[in-house]
């Protein structure tokens, strides 16, 4: 019997088919959840399948995604690798895993900015294996932070995507465009760094 040779799906008819099919929803700390990838345009769809971070938002509540090459646990253990942030992601200068009980860590993190200056934040977060990562400010250099991290793997091929979501205050009124602008750039650093590890493990 003849069998044609059909090519596999785009990955923006996947992310399309995950967008329909998916029931999962994911609560951050402050309680919201991550918009659905609906949202996202067709050329925002051709940046991910190009392996290029699309961001969405302003004014500290951005949404981002990227999609890297690999399992969805080389994918978790990058995310969870929170004593090596420093080594792969160029925004932050040193990372610590403080506590660790349960699905429940406590991370500090020291944050490159601009000019050698630097922030360093405590993180709690509440892990779902294989699925989120939940965040929250336990005490800094910032007046608030709460978000998600999410992975999910990618039908029919060895890729997963990486989904975020984040709002940020800096806790000052000052500079308050400057540090949005810069926190903006950090997560496209994050994504980027994330995939690079991923791909490299």
């Amino acid at each position: 019997m003849f069998v044609p040779d059909i090519p596999p799906p785009s990955l923006t008819t996947q992310l399309t088919a995950l967008s329909y099919y998916t029931t999962l929803s994911v609560l951050a700390a402050s309680g919201k959840a991550i918009d659905s990838r609906d949202a996202l345009s067709d050329e925002e769809r051709q940046l991910l399948d190009d392996g290029k971070p699309v961001i969405l938002g302003e004014n500290g509540n951005y949404q981002a995604w990227i999609v890297a090459e690999g399992s969805l646990v080389t994918a978790w253990e990058v995310l969870t690798d929170y004593n090596r942030f420093g080594e792969f992601l160029s925004n932050v200068k040193a990372s610590q895993l403080l506590e660790s009980e349960g699905n429940r860590r406590v991370f500090q993190q020291v944050n490159r900015i601009i000019f050698n200056q630097t922030a360093t934040v405590s993180i709690g977060v509440v892990e779902t294996y294989l699925r989120t990562i939940e965040f929250h400010l336990v005490e800094g250099d910032l007046g608030g932070l709460d978000g998600v991290w999410s992975i999910e793997p990618l039908p029919k091929e060895n890729r997963v995507l990486i989904s975020h979501r984040v709002s940020v205050d800096p806790g000052s009124e000052e500079n308050r465009s400057l540090f949005f602008r810069l926190y903006r750039n950090g997560i496209e650093d994050s994504l980027r760094g994330y995939r690079r590890e991923i791909e490299g493990r």
